[in-house]
């Protein structure tokens, strides 16, 4: 029973949220599809610390984020607008809702009498693309639309994986951690099966998916709070 306090008091659950931006890394690229801001994430945590301090800890985390599969956005000078030059944009997004468990190896170091710790993640994550929703705005007629969007076995990947690393610091107050970190999110996995050939709803006819590499990427803030579980202080030494 002693050993398992001491062990339970080095286990922690938390809440994170984070703001952060969207990119894919598409090939072939054919335009500059850029850095789309202004997606959120939340979630779960768990990690566990061990008495050395090199080793450092393991979190395992279960969240909500949204990515982005960008794969062209283009300006066109438009020289019969009784305006002359003026720039029409052209571009088709897809913002993708996904459950993602990142688990990341967290070593760290104490400072300040152990209120402090400075810490760096990395580790491997598993997603599964729940929902989209896709917007297209055209030159031509300048409409934007917007709509759900559905995924067809054929063409794209629910599943997917990748690398997680980043750094953060965090300060103790009692038995509660708040802290705030910085994480990079690298795709390997593809959103898109390569050359995928299927039949577009509005026309009957075959259609053809070009790129061979549509991984997604990520920026993310995260904050958030943990609570150590056990009455047991900081098991590593000073």
């Amino acid at each position: 029973l002693l050993s398992v306090s001491r062990a339970s008091a080095q286990h922690y659950i938390g809440v994170r949220g984070g703001y952060g931006s969207g990119s894919s890394r598409l090939y072939p690229a054919k335009y500059e599809n850029g850095t789309i801001w202004g997606l959120y994430t939340a979630g779960l945590s768990w990690k566990f610390y061990t008495a050395e301090r090199v080793a450092g800890g393991v979190e395992v985390d279960l969240l909500w984020m949204q990515q982005v599969f960008k794969p062209f956005a283009f300006t066109y000078i438009d020289p019969s607008n009784e305006d002359l030059g003026r720039e029409r944009t052209s571009y088709y997004q897809r913002k993708v809702s996904s459950i993602v468990m990142p688990i990341l190896w967290q070593p760290h170091l104490y400072m300040v009498d152990q209120k402090m710790r400075v810490f760096a993640n990395l580790g491997v994550t598993f997603s599964y693309n729940m929902s989209a929703r896709e917007e297209t705005m055209t030159y031509s007629t300048g409409v934007k639309t917007s709509n759900d969007y559905t995924f067809k076995t054929v063409r794209d990947n629910r599943w997917g994986y990748g690398l997680c690393i980043g750094a953060g610091a965090s300060w103790a107050i009692g038995r509660f951690e708040i802290f705030g970190e910085a994480r990079y999110y690298l795709g390997f996995s593809d959103i898109q099966k390569s050359r995928a050939k299927y039949v577009n709803s509005g026309t009957g006819e075959y259609q053809h998916y070009d790129y061979l590499r549509t991984p997604l990427d990520g920026m993310q803030l995260h904050a958030g709070c943990f609570f150590r579980l056990g009455k047991g202080g900081i098991r590593s030494p000073p």
